[in-house]
This record gives structure tokens, C-alpha cells and sequence, in this order.
């Protein structure tokens, strides 16, 4: 019953309101007013169904493709779920980042697939998974796919990128003792210190960093792996002084364990672990345990443990301790990353992070309280604080419906209270990414972790769901490119360094998922020792791990640079944003603005637009060479900029001055470049390059012609040049549209040929009320007669004449297709409006004034109607339930776009970038020979 009613849910409701739970109840309760009892209700609550005791069965599990199956098979490892059905959700049912890239590795090993990153984010039910690596799994197989390991290393292993990271800062002070990591514990029971010893000592034979010194090899760091032998234990026996005074003894240990933690490594002599065991009682025991962490990462603090517990209770018992043998060592892992930075197979990467980084060595940061030190302590002072968990539960919801995780939306909250504190919009945050790819690493102690920089714009006026698209964005960027080590990037930004200040961000963010690791050993309890770090790496850090429900969390700070008071308040006003963002994401939280930003915020209101006339003012940092004109009508209402001077390469200009026209495209939707010249298809893609990852070549779905070498650029839709192009967003008939449009001109039309755009917001908005909620309610669906003698051939749409390519890719892209000869005939019903996938808007984004038979010529239309019947028309679309739509239906919706219509004159070697999904584009009838090139690329899921 209750898979019928998610199903009729789905059927009616976008993607991001079906609920995420479903639960049958006996009765709505009622209060003694007869009202709805919420409180009662919320006693309710649905039952995972999860692996072990007490397990829950949901019925009959529907039958799963083999793709799907092999994901339920990696899901159940990593959730612990039983019978995972195609409608389940990753993320509902517990997933997070880091079981994200554990999914992710698992499917790419299993399936022999390379998923992206990304792809469980953007598809998270197990259906939509599979149909994103069905996909991939039907593209040609790279013609090349031996690995190349290159020549065998020759002498002492490299160091990997991680551990030359932490090399390098404990070089500039020696005597650092931040990187340093406690493990301190007390112990109650009776401990067999000789079988602790062996444990560790098994521990540090199995996993060679823990054994490894460092030294420069010609010009190179190396990793000196040494021999496994007993590591040198320091033991105390304080059992008189703890019997004659326990509290005296404590403290004792205390300044033990401290003096423990300030003793730095020399990592060329010193193995990175050290062992101190201070016995008090013959049943109560501490061990300081202190690495450091260039061997040693969260993650591998469950291993250490689990296989310490292993080992001690098989030494204490007196018998052969059996663990299953590594396949692969921390040294295989530094040199396939040595080797990926000699084949420069990490240049695309880079090129994402320099683009992504420009201009972040000079954000102002969080303001100081203090001048920074010369010479750092790193001295730290911490604060507590707790996310309930009603709130933590609300951000759940509200991630759910944003396709955020928990992470994202935490992102979102501490951007916006750095933005509020320096008031810059503009805002690095630092963050840990696992870097373990592929289960045999998974096994391994080490320092995997690297670093990536969440480069978050939070521009006043924006709704809080608004900036959580945004960072979700960032975020997902951000893990497509982590693989490349922190350090290659700094070299890549190459930013002034210094042993006073972090390089690329100064504040960090943390969401702890690593595996927890055990409280016990066999015959003891073990405890963790209180013990206060106060130590500061950043200026900021913020550690959050999730809690009973809620997530506990510490505010970490430089105790030289920041007073505790204002840490305080900024700790409690990230708490307050916390709970603001979970229970009003509609809301438009207070971010201080910097002056050169105001510019950019949303338009005057509709009545004053069209009075504004801003004298042109030049472009930050370009000085008279490029001028930015503001909206006005001789521009369609966009925002234009001009070059005043001739030899500015627009690609080159656009890279310095990206993160400006992302905010103008932002608030206008298009903007114009005029007088750069661009009448070739090699400097045309080189600009589109800049805005876009990757460019989309045709898809073979319009008549048009290829124009260069490179397949990315094209001739615009051939159209009949005496009638009108009407308003349409490319390509929202399938299952995902390009993101951007990139037009140039190389040749004016005699009369007319103009572009116009249309606000799909303002469409949206304007379209009457009951008109506009039955497309909503409804959507479209298109339906497609591919007939021998009319319109584009299926083989050439589809690129092949093998109907079972045909049909997988049909059912991949969720349509219907059905064959009468060699007739194919399909159906899929798509949404007539979304989201915009940053700023949240709804947008008018069908193409049911493409399709619908009533905007044909009526001309044309008798035409058809003496050739084909109605069923067999090339094109036609109805309401998504086959209802007909009727033609008053779609003048209304026309007539809407001609009142919002703008347009502007071409001249030659101007280049219009469009927002795919905020704007509609169409092309005015025209005389003469006219030449445009066009480009398109990114990718927004119509959903």
C-alpha cells in the first residue's frame, strides 16, 4: 500500500516534495478540540530496515537489473540495510560524504565503471544510480586501457604528496609539535603489558608508516622504511603515589601526558609512534600513545584499534594471531601518485583549481583581534557547542529536498557567519577529504587525508536554500577534483607562504564520519584520558561529529590572534545560523556586503528598471580596457561589457574576471561581450571553455552544420529565415539540458535576425495561476514520430541503426518507444518547469510552444494534415496524463513571452552567453545571409 501511495506522490509532486518516509498508522490522533495532534504523530516513526537482529522486512523486493543489483550488494555493506529497493535513497538511509567516495570506489572496482564523483549526489535513489552507470557502461571503451605503471622505482620509495605536505611544515619549526597525535587512554582490568607491547609492535610490523624516517634523496623526499623491531616503551610505576595520593597522582599523569604530547618528532630519526605505560593500580593502567600524523590519519584509528584488539587477545591467550595479509602498502600508494604527476594526467585538475582558486590568496579573512605573530606558538583555545538533534532533523529534511548532505548545509551556515564577521562575501573554507580510493587502501594505516578549498559566495539578499545550491555546487566540484594533492595545488596557485599563515584558507570545517573505533580490549575497559589540546593549526577550526541524534562540536581558535569573547559570539551566531537554516530556508539570512559587491545584487523592481542609467564603469582591476555597461534596453536588459582598447584576448580576460561575469550572469541571467571581435570558432571556445567544464557537441537532433576542427561548435537550428524561432530553453525535452549558451556573430543579417531572451522567472510568475499549476501539477510530455519521409531520420538522432542501442538509450532517458516497421514512435513526459539549479527560482523551461501542433505555420500545418494523421505528426506534445492540451492553452503561454521578450541589434564579433534555465531564447525572422556560431555546455538534470 504504501509503495502505491509514494508512487501516486511522485506521479503529481516534484522530486524534492515526495516525502522521504511513508508510515501506516491506525488513526490520525486528534486533540480534545477535534484539531490534528502533531505532538502524537510525531511518535510515529518509520523503521529502516536494517541488517541483523531485529531486522525489518517491507514486503516483496522488486526485481533488480544486474546493474541495480550490484549496487544493492555495495549498499548493504556500507549501510547495513536488507533489500534496498530501486526507490531508495542513499542519503535517507543513512550515506554520507565519506560512504559516498567508499560507494563510489566500490562500484568503479566492482562494475569496472568510472563513476564521477558527483553522480550519487546528483542520482540518489538506486534506480537513478544505475541508470547513471548504464549510461557509461554504453559508451565505447577508451582504446587504450593497459595501465601504464612506468619504469620501477629505483632506491627509497617518494614520499607522498600528504606526507611532503607535513615535512615541509615541520621544517620551518622543528620543534612543532601540532601535527603530533595523543592516544591517550586509561585501562581497568588487569593488563598483560607484554601482550600490549606485542600488539603494537604487530601493529607497527603490518603497516610500514609507522616505521618510516624521511630523508632528501637527491632533490627528492624519500620514505626510509625500517626493519620491524620492537618500538621503545617507557614505562612508570606511580602505584605508591597514586595509593598515598590519588588526585596528586592524576595530575601527575596529566603533566605526563602533556609532556608527552609538546616532545617533537625529528621525523629523519624519529619513527612517527611513541609508547609511555603508567601503571596505578595493578588494575588500572594509562598509555600514552603519540604519533604523528604524516603516518597516521582518522581514518586509521579504527584499524590501529581493531587490529590492536586482535593482537592483544591473541598474545594474552597464548595463541597464533591469524589477520588476513595486505594486498597492497602505503609506499604502492606514493608511487602511483608519483607516476600521475610525471605523466601529467593531473593538468585538468589543476586547471579546475587554478580557475576555481584565482584570487584567493587575497581574501581578507576572518578580522584579527591581534596582529599575527612572526613566529607562531599555535596555541589554541577551544569551545564547546551542540546542534540539538530537532535541528539536526530538520537539516536532514531539508537536505533531502535539496539533494544537500548534512556537510553542505553546515558549509552554508559557517559561510555566511565568516561573511557576517569580515563582511566579504567571498569566502575559502578548508576542508579533509579521505583520499581513499578503492577497498584494499581502506585496510591500510596512513596518511591519506588531503585537503580542498570550499570557495563559497554568499551575496546578500539571497535565500538560505539559494546558498545551500550554491555551496552543494562548490562542494560536489570540489570532490570531482580532490584527487589532486593540496600541495600541487598551492604550487599551482603558488601563494606568498609563511610560517605565520596557512596557505589558500585560514579556516577549516570537519564533519567526522571516519569509522568509530573500539572501547575495549579483551579484559579491560578502556577509557579516553581527559586531555585539552590547545593547539591551532588555522586560524579556525570547526570539528563536528554527529551524537545521539544531534552533532557535538568544537570551535577550535588562535589564541594569539583572536580574543575568546568574540570567538564566543561568532561560535553562538553559527549555532543561531544553524538553526535559522533548518527551519526557515526561505528566509534571506544578513550577510555583510563589501562595496565592490553592491553592484551586483538583484535588479531594481520591475517599475524602475527601465530609469536606471549608471554611467559605464571600468571592470575591477582592468582599468580603462574594459568598461561594464549596466542593464538597459538597447542591451536586452543585460549587462554588456565593452573593450576600449584593442589587443585584449577575450578568453584570457574572461579567466581573470570569471568570478564578475558569474555574478552578473547570476542576477541577469545573459550577458553581452562587445567589441573583443570574436568571429572565429577557436577564440569562441576558448571563451565558453572558461564558464563550463566541458562543451556538448551536437546531439543530432536539429539540422545544423559543424564549424572548426573540434566538433564543439556549430551553426544555430536551420529554421525557415522568413518566420519567427519562437522562445524556447535548448534541449528541456530530454532527460538533462546544457547549463549555458554560448552565441557569436560573424555576420549581420540585412534586416532583423535578432535573439531574443525572455526571463523564464518572469514567465513563470506571469503565466495565469490555474494555467500554470496544471503544467506544473501535470507536465508535458512530448511525443516524436520519426517517419521515413518527414523530418530528421531516428539513425541520424540516435547515431546508430541498431534498434537494441536504440531502445537502451530510451530507457535510460525514461522514454517510451514503440516500432511499426521502420516507424519509431516515442513518449516521455518531462517537467514543465524546475528549479534553477543555484538561485532556487522556480523557471518556465518546456517546450510546449516547440512542439504543440497549433504553433505551426497554418500553412504547414494543412499540409500535414494532407499527409499524416493527427497521431503520426512528427511532433506534438500533451498535458504528462495524455490529456490534449488545447491550442488556447498555448497562445496564452506565447503571449507571455512576447510581453517579457527583449531583444538587442548583432554587430559583428559580439558573443552572448546565456543562463540555459533563467532565460529562453528564440531567433527573429530576418533577410540577407547571416552567420552565427554557437556552443553549449554544462549539464542541468530536467527533474
Amino acid at each position: 500500500m504504501l509503495a502505491d501511495v509514494r508512487s501516486a506522490l511522485a506521479d503529481q509532486l516534484p522530486p524534492a516534495m515526495v516525502p522521504t518516509a511513508l508510515v501506516a498508522v491506525p488513526a490520525i490522533p486528534s486533540t480534545g478540540g477535534g484539531k490534528v495532534d502533531v505532538a502524537a504523530l510525531r511518535t510515529f516513526r518509520s523503521v529502516p530496515r536494517k541488517t541483523g537482529a531485529g531486522a525489518v522486512a517491507a514486503g516483496p523486493v522488486p526485481a533488480l537489473t544486474p546493474v541495480q543489483a550490484a549496487i544493492a550488494t555495495v549498499w548493504t555493506e556500507l549501510l547495513g540495510v536488507v533489500d534496498p529497493r530501486p526507490t531508495d535513497d542513499f542519503f535517507a538511509l543513512g550515506g554520507h560524504s565519506l560512504l559516498t567516495f567508499q560507494l563510489v570506489y566500490r562500484l568503479r572496482e566492482a562494475l569496472g565503471v568510472e563513476l564521477p564523483v558527483r553522480t550519487p549526489f546528483q542520482r540518489p535513489t538506486l534506480a537513478g544510480l544505475a541508470g547513471a552507470i548504464e549510461e557509461l557502461l554504453a559508451q565505447p571503451a577508451p582504446t587504450d586501457t593497459a595501465p601504464d605503471d612506468g619504469p620501477a622505482w629505483t632506491g627509497p620509495p617518494p614520499a607522498s604528496s600528504a606526507q611532503a605536505r607535513l615535512w615541509f611544515v615541520q621544517q620551518l619549526d622543528p620543534t612543532a609539535f601540532h601535527y603530533n597525535v595523543p592516544i591517550y587512554a586509561s585501562l581497568d582490568g588487569r593488563l598483560d603489558v607484554a601482550a600490549l607491547t606485542a600488539a603494537i609492535d604487530g601493529v607497527v610490523a603490518r603497516h610500514a608508516p609507522l616505521r618510516t624516517v624521511f630523508a632528501t634523496v637527491d632533490g627528492t623526499l624519500r620514505q626510509l622504511v625500517q626493519s620491524p623491531q620492537p618500538i621503545p616503551v617507557e614505562q612508570l610505576d606511580l602505584r605508591s603515589e597514586y595509593t598515598a595520593d590519588a588526585a596528586a597522582a592524576d595530575q601527575h599523569v596529566h603533566q605526563l601526558a602533556e609532556a608527552a604530547y609538546r616532545r617533537p618528532f625529528d621525523l629523519s630519526r624519529d619513527i612517527p609512534i611513541r609508547l609511555s605505560i603508567i601503571a596505578l593500580t595493578d588494575e588500572r593502567h594509562v598509555i600514552l600513545l603519540t604519533l604523528h600524523h604524516i603516518a597516521y590519519d582518522a581514518w586509521s584509528l579504527k584499524i590501529f584499534f581493531d587490529e590492536l584488539a586482535a593482537g592483544y587477545a591473541a598474545h594474552a591467550q597464548g595463541r597464533p594471531l591469524v589477520v588476513p595479509p595486505l594486498t597492497t602498502e602505503y609506499v604502492d600508494y606514493a608511487l602511483a601518485q608519483q607516476r600521475q604527476l610525471e605523466k601529467g594526467s593531473l593538468t585538468p585538475a589543476l586547471e579546475y583549481w587554478r580557475r576555481q582558486l584565482d584570487g584567493v590568496e587575497g581574501l581578507s579573512g576572518l578580522p584579527l583581534d591581534r596582529p599575527r605573530p612572526t613566529r607562531p606558538s599555535f596555541v589554541g583555545e577551544r569551545l564547546s557547542f551542540r546542534i540539538e538533534a530537532e535541528t539536526t532533523a530538520a537539516l536532514r529534511r531539508l537536505g533531502t529536498m535539496e539533494n544537500a548532505t548534512l556537510f553542505m548545509l553546515l558549509v552554508t551556515a559557517l559561510a555566511v557567519a565568516m561573511a557576517e564577521r569580515s563582511g566579504d562575501t567571498d569566502v575559502a573554507i578548508g576542508t579533509d577529504v579521505a583520499s581513499r580510493a578503492g577497498t584494499e587502501v581502506e585496510r591500510l594505516i596512513g596518511f591519506f587525508v588531503n585537503q580542498v578549498v570550499l570557495r563559497c559566495g554568499v551575496e546578500s539578499g539571497l535565500l538560505w536554500r539559494v546558498l545551500v545550491n550554491r555551496v552543494r555546487t562548490t562542494v560536489l566540484d570540489a570532490y570531482a577534483h580532490q584527487h589532486v594533492p593540496f600541495d600541487q595545488v598551492v604550487r599551482a596557485i603558488n601563494p606568498r607562504r609563511s610560517r605565520e599563515q596557512s596557505s589558500l584558507f585560514s579556516s577549516k570545517i570537519v564533519l567526522n564520519n571516519a569509522p568509530a573505533a573500539p572501547g575495549s580490549l579483551t579484559g579491560l575497559q578502556v577509557t579516553a584520558l581527559p586531555f585539552e589540546l590547545r593547539t591551532a593549526r588555522f586560524d579556525l577550526t570547526v570539528l563536528l561529529e554527529e551524537s545521539d541524534g544531534g552533532i557535538d562540536g568544537i570551535w577550535e581558535y588562535d589564541g594569539e590572534i583572536f580574543d575568546a569573547r568574540g570567538m564566543s559570539r561568532l561560535c553562538a551566531r553559527f549555532v543561531a545560523l544553524v538553526d535559522e537554516l533548518s527551519t526557515q530556508p526561505d528566509r534571506r539570512p544578513s550577510v555583510g556586503v563589501r562595496e565592490a559587491s553592491v553592484a551586483l545584487d538583484a535588479p531594481a523592481p520591475k517599475q524602475h528598471r527601465a530609469r536606471l542609467r549608471r554611467k559605464p564603469t571600468p571592470v575591477s582591476g582592468a582599468g580603462p580596457d574594459v568598461t561594464r555597461e549596466p542593464a538597459e534596453p538597447a542591451t536586452a536588459g543585460v549587462v554588456s561589457y565593452l573593450r576600449r582598447r584593442p589587443g585584449i584576448e577575450l578568453a584570457t580576460w574572461a579567466r581573470a574576471h570569471r568570478a564578475e561575469i558569474e555574478a552578473d550572469l547570476a542576477v541577469h541571467g545573459a550577458v553581452l561581450f562587445r567589441g573583443f571581435d570574436v568571429t572565429e570558432p577557436e577564440a569562441f571556445e576558448a571563451f565558453a571553455a572558461q564558464f563550463v567544464d566541458q562543451l556538448l557537441t551536437d546531439n543530432g537532433e536539429h539540422p545544423r552544420a559543424v564549424i572548426g576542427g573540434s566538433g564543439n561548435v556549430y551553426t544555430p537550428v536551420f529554421f525557415a529565415p522568413e518566420e519567427k524561432l519562437l522562445w524556447h530553453n535548448e534541449n528541456t525535452f530530454n532527460a538533462t539540458a546544457p547549463a549555458r549558451l554560448f552565441f557569436s556573430c560573424a555576420q549581420v543579417a540585412e534586416t532583423g535576425g535578432q535573439t531574443p531572451i525572455s526571463d523564464s522567472r518572469a514567465v513563470f510568475d506571469a503565466i495565469p495561476a490555474e494555467l500554470r499549476d496544471r503544467f506544473v501539477r501535470l507536465g508535458v510530455r512530448y511525443v516524436r514520430v520519426y517517419l521515413p519521409e518527414l523530418g530528421v531520420p531516428w539513425q541520424d538522432v540516435f547515431g546508430t541503426s541498431d534498434r537494441a542501442l536504440v531502445e537502451e538509450r530510451c530507457r535510460r532517458s525514461g522514454i517510451t518507444w514503440s516500432w511499426e516497421a521502420d516507424t519509431l514512435r516515442t513518449e516521455c513526459v518531462r517537467p514543465a518547469a524546475i528549479r534553477h539549479p543555484v538561485s532556487g527560482d522556480w523557471c518556465w523551461t518546456n517546450q510546449a510552444q516547440h512542439w504543440h501542433h497549433a504553433c505551426l505555420p497554418e500553412a504547414a500545418r494543412a499540409a500535414l494534415r494532407d499527409v499524416v494523421s493527427h497521431d503520426r505528426l512528427p511532433r506534438d506534445c500533451t498535458y504528462g496524463d495524455g490529456s490534449p492540451m488545447a491550442d488556447e492553452d498555448i497562445r496564452r503561454v506565447l503571449a507571455v513571452y512576447a510581453e517579457h521578450e527583449r531583444s538587442f541589434d548583432w554587430r559583428v564579433g559580439d558573443l552572448f552567453m546565456i543562463d540555459n534555465v533563467r532565460c529562453a531564447h528564440a531567433r527573429n525572422s530576418y533577410t540577407g545571409a547571416r552567420r552565427l556560431l554557437v556552443t553549449m555546455g554544462g549539464e542541468v538534470e530536467n527533474r
